[in-house]
């Protein structure tokens, strides 16, 4: 019933632990708790701008809420209850984080692909604009020596791109179908081409005169990724390169020395400069939803999922067109990193063994519902050894080591309808965990897993 903007950061917990904020999207409220003696009191609601969806406490006595649609930030005031000062920002921002030295304000703003930078001791200072060459970055999070802002590339992508080959000239020609009826292409020109050269069951959908009563199939355009090495290959494993970036780029539309960029985390130095360094992360995954530091290694961890958007035809993917990662970035040395599937240990203990886990549909319902599916917010412990992640798609919340395998590989905690932010209990004891479409939080002993309560508020 409601137009459902982004939560991206909608749960904070005051530096001294005993106040919880939360964003009430729908009600354009800030709803603010006693957690002193554990269990959330509530005790108010404040009035914000339209669609609240991150929250960030400055000091014990001070908070700041992102609103989404009115493109402002309220700075509420947690004792009065009340609003005493509003920034105006760039279109649709998503985050705000407080970082360098000194301490200044850093607001993403996803629309307009910039961090916006202001003074919290003079709001009527002009902000400083940061471009990140990147489309819409949303979630940040701060180094633990505060010097470093980071901030998750929504939509990243993953490095594919299309080779047209459906054009019938009523789009005005171009791009042409010439890199795919080219005869010296992988296929020899075939379109369509096959699904696997190799394969010849019924999924290939090579035009042959037995199945002529079928129809003519006709030309389609190709999905190709660039894998690790640079190489642009389809789901085949054929090299697409010269028509991509290569000597025969122009068949394609393109131009000899055609890139793609596939940005995953935007790392902000020099945070005080007038001009702050803007540094990137790559290949991570094509959709970062959200994103924390570990606060002992000092890694980037980010959650989100990754697209297999070139393999080809609904037999082939049925059902199974991406991945739920979570990707861990070096601080130090930000080209070095990793990728770890947060399903595929569970589903291949489900299978015999030596079997990839997503060639079959054949997976017990029980072991599904071990899985995660669209994560929206992650934590870590202080020791930087479990980290929380929340399911959005999945209602449920698992747990990862710092290399993020699953720390008991399989287990779920089934949260309510709609998780997304949470925090951890000043003790580490209990998660406080805001269910979006529930309307409600939820706590969550940290040890156990089990939801220890749940405490609803209004929603409109």
């Amino acid at each position: 019933m409601n137009f459902e903007s982004p939560q991206v950061h909608p749960v904070d917990l005051s530096p001294d632990g005993t106040t919880l904020a939360v964003c009430n999207t729908a009600d354009d409220m800030l709803e603010l708790f006693d957690v002193s003696g554990g269990l959330p009191v509530h005790a108010g609601s404040v009035a914000v701008g339209i669609d609240p969806v991150s929250v960030r406490f400055r000091t014990n006595a001070e908070v700041w809420v992102v609103n989404h649609i009115s493109d402002s930030v309220s700075i509420v005031d947690v004792g009065a209850q009340h609003v005493f000062g509003t920034l105006t920002t760039l279109d649709e921002p998503a985050d705000v984080v407080f970082a360098g030295s000194p301490t200044m304000a850093f607001v993403s703003c996803s629309q307009a692909n910039t961090i916006q930078r202001f003074e919290p001791g003079n709001l009527a200072t002009p902000p400083t604009n940061i471009v990140i060459e990147a489309e819409d970055p949303r979630a940040l999070a701060v180094s633990p020596d505060g010097l470093t802002v980071y901030a998750a590339i929504f939509e990243s992508g993953n490095g594919s791109t299309l080779i047209a080959g459906g054009n019938d000239g009523t789009l005005g020609g171009f791009p042409t179908n010439a890199a795919m009826e080219d005869a010296g292409n992988p296929y020899g020109g075939v379109n369509p081409p096959p699904n696997d050269p190799t394969d010849s069951n019924m999924d290939s959908n090579v035009w042959i005169p037995a199945k002529a009563a079928n129809g003519t199939p006709p030309p389609v355009g190709l999905i190709v990724k660039k894998d690790s090495g640079g190489v642009w290959r389809d789901d085949n494993g054929e090299d697409w390169t010269p028509w991509i970036t290569g000597a025969s780029a122009g068949l394609s539309g393109r131009y000899t020395g055609w890139d793609l960029i596939d940005r995953d985390v935007a790392i902000v130095t020099s945070l005080n400069a007038p001009a702050p360094a803007v540094a990137y992360a790559e290949e991570l995954m094509n959709i970062c939803m959200a994103l924390a530091v570990n606060p002992t290694s000092g890694d980037i961890t980010v959650v989100g999922t990754d697209g297999i958007n070139e393999v080809r035809f609904e037999p082939n993917v049925n059902g199974r067109f991406l991945r739920v990662n979570i990707g861990i970035v070096d601080d130090a040395a930000p080209t070095t990193t990793s990728v770890v599937d947060l399903n595929a240990g569970h589903l291949a203990l489900a299978q015999p063994g030596g079997v990839d886990p997503y060639e079959t549909p054949a997976v017990p319902q029980v072991d599904r519902d071990k899985s995660i599916g669209d994560p929206r917010g992650i934590v870590w412990n202080s020791a930087g050894t479990r980290g929380y992640i929340t399911g959005m798609g999945s209602n449920n919340l698992v747990v990862v080591d710092a290399n993020g395998d699953r720390v008991v590989t399989g287990a779920t905690t089934e949260l309510r309808p709609g998780p997304t932010g949470l925090v951890l209990s000043q003790d580490e004891t209990r998660l406080y965990v805001l269910n979006r479409f529930d309307a409600s939080v939820s706590v969550v002993d940290s040890s156990t897993l089990l939801e220890t309560a749940n405490v609803p508020f209004h929603d409109s």
